[in-house]
């Protein structure tokens, strides 16, 4: 079942987003199938890494994941995954918007109705990063993600978060 994916992705579109670029909605059996073979991460990458042979993730400004764990949903959410890759610099200018963005802007965002602590999915997510920034661009994640939990309630607002 891949419904909530897509309504995420077409909530995006249909709300005239100039940004929807600068998403990029894993299926609700991404995270499933990065987990499905824990002992070997290798395993778990060959299993999913044509999913984004079409897409640099790390070009992409958010990396929405669903994740469901023991029948319960949340949504995971990588923010400028390509902060990873580099050393940090004073200021780098983002070329949508023109903005200044400090390197620090790399994080997993956890929304979790049950504020639950998720921090082997953030473990698993960077293993993930890892695997594909070597697969894919032949780099090394430099700077892990920060890690936050932010409630639920956020979610109401999501359409002015854009």
């Amino acid at each position: 079942m891949n419904i909530p994916s897509r309504h995420i992705q077409e909530d995006l579109k249909s709300g005239g987003s100039t940004h929807v670029e600068q998403f990029h909605v894993f299926s609700t059996f991404f995270y499933s199938k990065i987990i499905q073979n824990s002992w070997d991460p290798e395993k778990c990458y060959q299993d999913v890494h044509r999913w984004t042979r079409r897409v640099n993730i790390f070009e992409k400004k958010y990396l929405i994941i669903p994740v469901n764990l023991h029948d319960h949903w949340f949504l995971a959410i990588i923010t400028n995954p390509k902060f990873m890759l580099c050393t940090p610099s004073p200021i780098d200018v983002d070329n949508a918007t023109g903005q200044d963005i400090t390197p620090s802007d790399a994080h997993i965002i956890t929304l979790d109705s049950l504020n639950g602590s998720h921090a082997h999915v953030v473990k698993k997510l960077i293993e993930y990063l890892r695997l594909e920034a070597r697969d894919k661009l032949d780099k090394e994640i430099i700077r892990a993600p920060k890690e936050w939990k932010v409630a639920v309630w956020l979610l109401r607002y999501h359409p002015h978060l854009v």
